[in-house]
């Protein structure tokens, strides 16, 4: 499956997984302040364990920082 994520297109060796899984695999699942869009669709946290992710998607991973 290849898939767009902030612009850069990866490559997995699966037909489908659901946005937790994907998170799991970059090791993002732990961190807060993030807002995921998939096809320019806003995904609630509530449902990323069972959104599945297309293949050709467009993910766009926001995370919050802190400034001063």
């Amino acid at each position: 499956m290849d898939i767009s994520i902030n612009g850069q297109l990866e490559s997995f060796e699966v037909n489908q997984m659901t946005l937790l899984e994907l998170l799991n695999q970059k090791q993002l699942t732990d961190r807060k302040g993030i807002a995921i869009a998939v096809d320019d669709q806003i995904i609630p946290i509530s449902e990323w364990s069972n959104f599945q992710i297309m293949n050709s998607s467009n993910i766009i991973i926001i995370e919050a920082t802190q400034g001063g």
